[in-house]
């Protein structure tokens, strides 16, 4: 049987493929959580009590991801959106 956080790494790793063509590696995504966790990450919102959005630097873009505090995992990389609301990928 898989963990949750075992599912949500991969989960975080296929959108992070599907959206935008990247393939993030063990060493990539503990970096993602690292600045989460120092603060050099932009806080975006708070979906619950464990779960919030995060803006993260990687390879020299950014990306918004959904965090999970008590599994410490990135959950999944989101869209772009633009201003008038639709998605850019």
């Amino acid at each position: 049987m898989v963990s949750k956080k075992k599912q949500q790494k991969n989960h975080a790793r296929a959108r992070a493929a599907q959206r935008f063509g990247m393939i993030v590696t063990n060493a990539q995504m503990d970096d993602i959580v690292g600045q989460i966790q120092s603060g050099s990450a932009t806080f975006v919102d708070k979906e619950s009590n464990r779960v919030s959005l995060w803006r993260v630097k990687l390879e020299g873009d950014s990306f918004d991801v959904v965090y999970d505090k008590l599994r410490k995992t990135v959950v999944s990389f989101l869209p772009r959106v633009t201003r008038e609301g639709s998605i850019k990928c």
